[in-house]
């Protein structure tokens, strides 16, 4: 009987330079090469998740930021009202808040310490897989098309909850076209259909999921390998 298929999830376990020696968590099987190497070699296999020691720095910067301007609210009362989102100071074309928002929490603890959390974990998943400039890019796409569904539907507000819902429809479109298994391609469809479930009720998280799951899928689909036509005759 042939072996079956490995998904890998690939661990580095040593650097020398240039060159990293890689570990299936899961067959066993080792890989050396550069960093380009394990990038082709990703890309060949669709394996699912790039474990490394390298800490996703950019999801700490922006947690510790939003953190900072989410404390400091509690100091300098005036903060918030400053950056949330409002139709009015929108229409006095205060574009900034568009994006302001999505960097400070409103609310109560439990809702300021699930938000913060949830970006926590989809943020350095996020980043290991796509890397910080793409991050940056969904973090970005998704707050700022959730900012624009809440001026429409919840004009006051703000949070990074829907800025990290770009990153989770980035993460699903990854599940679905990149991970061969059933279980991850099921948990992609939950997100997508959770996300046009959200978007016909008019919460405002809806948008940004699917902004993320369509920019990633297009990223996907411009990077999957094309099959060359065979010449005729």
């Amino acid at each position: 009987m042939n072996k079956p298929e490995c998904n890998h999830v690939l661990k580095e376990t040593d650097n020398a330079g240039a060159i990293g020696i890689f570990k299936c968590v899961r067959c066993g099987e080792t890989i050396v090469g550069g960093a380009q190497a394990v990038e082709k070699y990703r890309k060949a296999s669709g394996f699912s998740f790039l474990t490394t020691s390298k800490t996703p720095k950019l999801t700490v910067l922006v947690l510790l930021f939003t953190g900072l301007l989410t404390g400091l609210q509690f100091v300098i009362p005036g903060l918030l009202p400053a950056l949330q989102r409002t139709p009015a100071t929108i229409s006095s074309h205060e574009w900034w808040r568009l994006i302001t928002p999505f960097f400070i929490e409103r609310g109560g603890w439990k809702e300021i310490t699930f938000n913060l959390v949830s970006l926590a974990i989809v943020g350095a998943i996020a980043e290991r897989l796509w890397g910080c400039r793409r991050w940056l890019m969904f973090y970005l796409l998704g707050g700022f098309v959730g900012e624009c569904a809440g001026l429409a539907w919840k004009p006051d507000g703000a949070g990074s909850s829907v800025a990290a819902c770009g990153l989770l429809g980035a993460l699903s479109a990854w599940m679905l076209f990149r991970i061969k298994t059933w279980p991850a391609r099921f948990g992609a469809m939950f997100i997508i259909i959770g996300a046009l479930v959200l978007t016909a009720i008019r919460d405002l998280h809806g948008p940004p999921l699917l902004a993320g799951i369509c920019a990633a899928s297009v990223i996907l689909w411009r990077e999957s390998p094309r099959q060359k036509p065979e010449p005729m005759g």
